[in-house]
């Protein structure tokens, strides 16, 4: 039996019969030679012979590239893809379509292939060659999208009590909380979602417009509905949404930089309007030396309520974030936060403070990557009621520690499982905020 053959018509009056082997490799001569025409009508020919020659659309795709036919490069590209045979030819593919669109400005276009490209990607070298091209084309991409979502089954969903005995500065003052003040367990599930647009970019500024969603969802384990069945998974939801406009630019020495951010929103509780918000943010990065960073926020936020105007607040608050990053490629970070809360009504007035010290390290560990963290923090309230004035007012002391570990090698597209272990006690005067919660978390997090 003969070899299957390829017809090549290199000129109107001439045919060439060549094996497919043959025909294959004088389309990769001619492609190296930049013999595009000659590369083109041999690669039509194997197309001719076998429609699925996934080798044939991958010489098309170089040559309407080269050629600067976007159209005809594009559809050679997805066929290329289609009828690659294995998990390398599937890689090189989704890669080349991935720079195609890239070449042709179809940016979300291409960073859709370099997920592709990453489902099929065999070796260390393969991912942080998508890791590097995919963070390329999302500096360049003018529409990002974030989306981060958990599961987290917790024995303390609604930050309940951890006594029903209350206690006000040590003394009891014979109340006995009632079943849905204190701790119930069941599982929390949180989606957050964030969209920007870039309106604007030169060397040393850019605009951008924003918008987030974020929800908190709560089902109540059996137990906790014996405990309290006036209590319904809706009573502990809660939504935010918001617009924004941010506007960063270079301010000083090389790498340092200023911005400030805008945004109106509006915050649902149990199913409920809970308020309104306006916000202005103004923020300072300083790049102290090439592996130290220093940033500065300063954030106000006005509260409109829902219900009386008696429960307005207005909220002040500084963060100061200091990161270091290390010849291993792990990173440090120490953050500090003031924040003051000002309403009238009385139990919803204070000021407080955290402080939070964060390790990530940076190279895998085995199968995972690991990142901790510990917080403490302080949260005082002058003037606090629980029945009558409380001396002194009340006095919160929280201490928490995470734990979170992802699962590169278990990736699909780029994302990979997660899990998130925390620990947090709060200590209070009054015992009635004297809470602790244990909680193991999954998700999901982008590898680039």
């Amino acid at each position: 039996m003969g070899l299957p053959t390829a017809t090549v018509h290199a000129q109107a009056s001439d045919a060439l019969s060549l094996t497919l082997p043959q025909a294959r490799s004088l389309a990769a001569e001619a492609l190296r030679d930049g013999e595009l025409i000659l590369a083109r009508d041999i690669a039509m020919g194997l197309v001719q012979a076998n429609p699925k020659d996934a080798y044939a659309y991958s010489v098309l795709t170089a040559v309407y590239r080269v050629l600067g036919d976007p159209k005809l490069s594009r559809a050679a590209a997805r066929l290329h893809y289609k009828y690659a045979q294995n998990q390398e030819e599937k890689f090189h593919a989704a890669h080349v379509a991935g720079q195609v669109a890239f070449d042709q400005e179809r940016l979300s276009t291409a960073q859709i292939w370099l997920r592709r490209a990453a489902l099929h990607a065999q070796t260390p070298q393969q991912d942080a060659q998508l890791a590097r091209d995919y963070r390329a084309v999302r500096r360049k991409n003018p529409f990002r999208i974030s989306i981060n979502g958990s599961v987290t089954p917790s024995d303390n969903v609604n930050n309940g009590a951890s006594s029903a005995v209350e206690t006000v500065n040590g003394a009891p003052t014979f109340a006995i909380l009632a079943p849905g003040s204190l701790a119930l367990s069941g599982t929390v599930a949180t989606l957050n979602a964030q969209a920007s647009y870039r309106l604007n970019r030169t060397q040393t500024s850019q605009s951008t417009i924003g918008a987030r969603f974020y929800t908190r969802q709560v089902r109540l384990s059996d137990e906790a509905r014996e405990q309290d069945p006036t209590r319904s998974n809706n009573d502990f939801g809660v939504t935010y949404v918001d617009a924004s406009f941010d506007y960063a630019f270079a301010l000083g020495k090389p790498g340092n930089s200023a911005g400030v951010r805008v945004a109106a929103g509006r915050v649902w509780a149990a199913d409920s309007v809970a308020y309104d918000l306006t916000q202005m943010s103004l923020r300072r990065g300083l790049l102290l030396s090439p592996k130290d960073r220093l940033s500065l926020e300063a954030l106000g936020e006005f509260r409109n309520s829902a219900g009386s105007s008696d429960t307005d607040a207005t909220v002040l608050r500084l963060t100061t974030t200091y990161r270091r990053a290390f010849e291993n490629s792990d990173r440090a970070s120490l953050a500090f936060r003031v924040e003051d809360v000002v309403s009238d009504a009385r139990n919803a007035s204070f000021g407080s403070w955290s402080v939070r010290a964060g390790y990530d390290f940076g190279k895998q560990l085995g199968p995972v990557r690991i990142s901790t963290g510990v917080t403490f923090g302080n949260t005082n309230y002058d003037t606090f009621e629980r029945i009558g004035p409380v001396p002194g007012g009340r006095q919160d002391e929280t201490f928490g520690a995470d734990l979170t570990i992802l699962f590169p090698n278990l990736d699909y597209a780029g994302f990979a499982p997660s899990m998130n272990v925390r620990a947090t006690r709060t200590t209070s005067n009054v015992s009635r905020y004297s809470t602790e919660e244990l909680s193991v978390g999954f998700g999901i997090q982008s590898k680039f």
